[in-house]
């Protein structure tokens, strides 16, 4: 009896036993398994699809997340492809750790005004690899955006009369600076709303607005405005830089059109009304205003005047 005892007792023991050693061999399994890699974000120019990149060698960025601790990235793999699905670059594999400000480099120039899509793919330190990112979107500014600019508005600066210079204090009335501002050309302090109607005689694939209207302007398309954004373009130091906003407004798009633009004059032309200590004007509220149509194997590029 006590002999049945003692062999069921180490049939119960090699029974733990095996159970134990299955147990830790799964616990070992699971801790050296690949885990969820996996990229969450990816970026083109600090942007998730960026409308206006405005450099030949754009800069994308990603993050990377996995469900287990102290995982790095290694090695990374960057795709472009146009809007055909032609691949214009693939990195291959580079081996980095560098996962933000990765720089174009392909042989093929980024055409001006076109669509381009990419996605990456990450390694670990252990070598293993993440499924793509998805496919985003950037586009490159048209070519002449900056060089071939044309501005329009009720009057022009020469015409305003406005005083040059910025002043930052409050003006006596009777001063002489103070007396200039009140000589200008009524025009330069209000608000303009221009309009203009087109017709769409040949259907079109897609069409692009390039628009600033500094000192601020509100964007409207048959009646409707084409975003919820305010206090566009952003404030800048107007003698240096001045924003450009786009819009894709192919689906909002009929056979019969109206554009218009409300234009303001926010810090663009400030002349110590609402702000005493402040009368700085760059100029009466004026606007550049581009459509970028595609349609089969071509652009064509039309301007309000």
């Amino acid at each position: 009896m006590n002999y049945l005892r003692l062999f069921n007792l180490k049939k119960i023991n090699v029974s733990v036993f095996c159970q134990l050693t299955i147990l830790v061999f799964f616990v070992f399994v699971s801790c050296d398994s690949s885990g969820n890699l996996s990229i969450q974000k990816t970026t083109c120019e600090y942007q998730e699809s960026p409308f206006l990149v405005n450099t030949r060698t754009p800069r994308f960025g990603w993050q990377i997340f996995s469900d287990r601790n102290q995982v790095a990235q290694s090695a990374y793999s960057i795709e472009i492809t146009d809007a055909e699905n032609n691949i214009i670059w693939n990195s291959g594999k580079i081996k980095s750790n560098r996962n933000q400000h990765v720089e174009y480099s392909g042989e093929k120039l980024l055409q001006p005004g076109k669509e381009y899509f990419w996605r990456v793919q990450v390694w670990d330190g252990r070598n293993r690899v993440s499924d793509r990112s998805k496919t985003n979107m950037f586009r490159m500014a048209p070519y002449d955006i900056e060089t071939n600019v044309k501005w329009i508005g009720a009057i022009t600066k020469k015409e305003t009369n406005l005083p040059e210079g910025r002043n930052y204090h409050t003006l006596a009335i009777s001063a002489e600076d103070s007396k200039r501002w009140l000589e200008t050309n009524p025009l330069s302090k209000r608000n303009i709303y221009l309009r203009k109607d087109f017709l769409l005689n040949k259907p079109i694939e897609e069409e692009i607005i390039y628009i600033s209207g500094p000192g601020h302007y509100e964007l409207s398309l048959n009646g409707n405005r084409i975003s919820d954004e305010q206090f566009n373009p952003m404030w800048s130091d107007y003698d240096k830089t001045v924003y450009c906003n786009a819009y894709n407004i192919t689906k909002e798009l009929k056979d019969k059109n109206t554009i218009g633009v409300l234009l303001g004059n926010g810090f663009h032309n400030e002349r110590g009304g609402r702000y005493t200590k402040m009368q700085v004007s760059f100029g009466p509220p004026t606007l550049f205003f581009k459509r970028q149509k595609r349609k089969i194997y071509f652009y064509k590029n039309v301007e309000i005047r």
